[in-house]
C-alpha cells in the first residue's frame, strides 16, 4: 500500500526535476530516448554518458585466481558456473525468466551447470522454496546480498540477465570487463555497448 502511494509521487517528482533541469545527463541512448519521448525533457539537454568502472577491479582472472575462488566460495572446479545479480523483488530484472529457463535445462541429463544468485528482496524466500520444491537444490544458490561482487564475477563462466527493463545494467557492465560472457536483452541501455560479432549474446 505505501508503494501504491508513494511511486505516483515518486514519479511526479522526477518528472518535474528533468523538465526543471538544465542538463540531463542519460547512462544510454535509450535512456535519453525515454527521457525526450515520456518526459518532455528537450534533447538539446540532455547528454549521454556511458558508466564506468575501475579496471583494477573489474578485470579478467587468471585460472588460478578462478579456482582460488572457486575452493573459497565451496564452488565445483569441474561445472560452468553461470551469475545473476538483481533484486528478487523486482520482476523487471527477470529471475523468473532465468529460473523457469534453469527448470527446463535441467532435465537435460548433460546440463551440470551451477546457478549462483547475488540479490535480497521480498521474494528471496519465495524463489528459495520454488528451487527445492523443483529439486534444484543442489544446482541453485541463493547468496542473497554481497559485497564481493567482483571475486564473484571472477569466479564465474556467464553472466545472464534477462532484463524486462533496465536503463544500463552496471553488473552486465561489470562482467564484460572481467572477461566473462553475459547474455542480456537487447532492449537494456548496456546492450548499446555490445559489438556485432557478440550479438548473439542478446535476448
Amino acid at each position: 500500500m505505501k508503494q501504491r502511494v508513494e511511486l505516483p509521487m515518486n514519479r511526479r517528482a522526477e518528472k518535474a526535476a528533468l523538465r526543471g533541469s538544465r542538463l540531463v545527463i542519460c547512462n544510454s541512448q535509450s535512456t535519453r530516448r525515454a527521457v525526450v519521448e515520456q518526459i518532455g525533457v528537450e534533447e538539446s539537454k540532455t547528454a549521454v554518458v556511458y558508466y564506468g568502472s575501475d579496471s583494477t577491479i573489474f578485470r579478467p582472472a587468471t585460472e588460478d585466481e578462478r579456482v582460488e575462488l572457486r575452493h573459497k566460495f565451496g564452488w565445483p572446479c569441474d561445472r560452468p558456473v553461470v551469475i545473476f545479480v538483481g533484486a528478487l523483488g523486482d520482476r523487471r530484472k527477470g529471475f523468473d525468466t532465468l529460473f523457469d529457463a534453469w527448470i527446463r535445462l535441467s532435465k537435460k541429463a548433460a546440463w551440470n551447470a551451477l546457478l549462483v544468485v547475488v540479490g535480497r528482496g521480498v521474494e528471496l524466500p519465495i524463489w528459495q522454496a520454488r528451487a527445492n520444491a523443483a529439486g534444484l537444490g543442489e544446482q541453485i544458490r541463493f547468496l542473497g546480498f554481497r559485497t564481493d561482487v567482483p571475486d564473484l564475477l571472477h569466479a564465474a563462466n556467464l553472466l545472464v540477465a534477462p532484463t524486462r527493463y533496465e536503463a544500463y545494467g552496471l553488473g552486465v557492465h561489470e562482467a564484460l570487463c572481467c572477461g566473462i560472457p553475459a547474455i542480456t536483452s537487447a532492449s537494456a541501455g548496456v546492450a548499446e555497448q555490445y559489438p556485432g560479432d557478440a550479438s548473439d549474446l542478446l535476448l
